[in-house]
């Protein structure tokens, strides 16, 4: 009982400020989301799973122009156009559009949606990839 009642309280329909984040995130308005999601007790937004899938898609949406340069060959994006957030074209642009940021308020929470997950991974391959200079490994005896 004492858990439904905990269930209830971070219900988005109940809880005006977990609802508000939701319909920012929903919104693209990734601004005034951190504003408020700041404001509240370490990830207890991201017990939400309606704010996680929506920070997922934000984040899907964000990335998209860039992992499309990387996977051109991969499945075409379902991602709303009408969203307010800038996307990244650049790596520097996951750090200067709040990319990393969100991936921090999603936290643990990335595992609902492992096609994010890699997505991320092959952008940091690729990232490294083309940043680190190549050299031969040497097999010392």
């Amino acid at each position: 009982n004492k858990k439904e009642h905990q269930q209830k309280l971070l219900s988005i329909d109940i809880n005006q400020k977990l609802g508000v984040c939701h319909a920012c995130i929903e919104q693209g308005n990734w601004k005034s989301a951190i504003y408020l999601i700041e404001r509240l007790p370490l990830y207890l937004a991201m017990w939400s799973q309606k704010l996680v899938d929506s920070l997922c898609r934000l984040i899907h949406y964000t990335i998209e122009p860039l992992y499309r340069h990387l996977a051109p060959r991969g499945t075409k994006p379902s991602i709303s156009s009408s969203l307010s957030t800038p996307q990244c074209h650049t790596y520097d642009d996951l750090l200067n559009l709040q990319v990393m940021k969100m991936l921090y308020t999603l936290g643990p929470q990335i595992n609902s949606d492992p096609l994010l997950f890699c997505k991320l991974v092959r952008i940091g391959k690729a990232y490294f990839k083309e940043t680190i200079p190549h050299s031969s490994p040497s097999i010392e005896g």
